[in-house]
């Protein structure tokens, strides 16, 4: 599936929120994607559901400061999105790459 309309727009709030952050008060990145490309990496999984979320958020922090642009949203720029195999992931639970993380699941249900 598809991210639904209401999806997109909250994803893009939350874009806003850490542009907010991260860009506006703390300086952390530079206000375009150009200045802060080699500070970001933007991960998803390879769904196109997850991918939309992804440039809703960079949507969200970068586009307002880019003149309203919205470079991300465009699907010939899911190359700016990166994924893994899940077989390697190691950003949330996976028991192929951890075996221990089903022992200590099975601990706490």
């Amino acid at each position: 599936g598809e991210l639904a309309a209401s999806g997109y727009e909250q994803e893009v709030n939350n874009g806003e929120r850490l542009r907010d952050a991260y860009i506006l008060r703390e300086g952390l990145l530079g206000p375009s994607m150009a200045e802060a490309a080699d500070d970001l990496l933007v991960r998803s999984t390879d769904k196109e559901r997850t991918r939309q979320s992804a440039r809703a958020v960079m949507s969200g922090m970068f586009g307002e400061l880019s003149g309203g642009a919205l470079p991300w949203v465009e699907p010939e720029m899911n190359h700016l999105v990166q994924s893994r195999n899940f077989a390697e992931e190691n950003m949330v639970i996976n028991y192929g790459t951890c075996p221990a993380s089903s022992w200590k699941a099975a601990q706490h249900f």
